[in-house]
């Protein structure tokens, strides 16, 4: 979402973006590869957001999957820590909510004001370290 892209380069830039780079990717594979060479150069992201994005992805299976599902899974399986956001619109929100949540996703959020609050919630000074758990 442009306006969602728009407002996290603001938030980056009021920021250190030397601490805090923005980092965009196309895909759940190019996600997981992003965080895979962060974590490898002792650098890692202190937070992804991604889209549910149905039939986005793969699953290991070979099945389709949404981008979440995807990108979920792989942090899980290569134990990249990372705390995950997921940004959705309010469809079928319960199922959605219940599968990121369960699959290790920090919150689903349904709403711009969620977003940023969760977001807020990770990265201001004195925040939680989501990575250590």
């Amino acid at each position: 979402n442009g306006e969602a892209f728009e407002y996290l380069q603001a938030a980056a830039a009021a920021a250190d973006q030397e601490r805090n780079p923005l980092v965009t990717v196309s895909t759940a594979e190019e996600g997981v590869a992003a965080l895979e060479r962060a974590q490898l150069e002792g650098a890692p992201f202190d937070l992804a957001i991604t889209h549910w994005g149905d039939g986005a992805t793969l699953s290991p299976d070979g099945s389709s999957c949404s981008a979440a599902e995807g990108l979920l899974s792989e942090i899980r399986a290569r134990d990249l820590r990372c705390p995950v956001l997921v940004f959705a619109g309010a469809v079928k929100v319960d199922a959605r909510k219940k599968a990121s949540l369960g699959m290790g996703a920090l919150a689903y959020c349904f709403g711009f004001a969620d977003l940023y609050r969760r977001i807020e919630e990770v990265l201001s000074p004195g925040g939680q370290d989501l990575t250590q758990s």
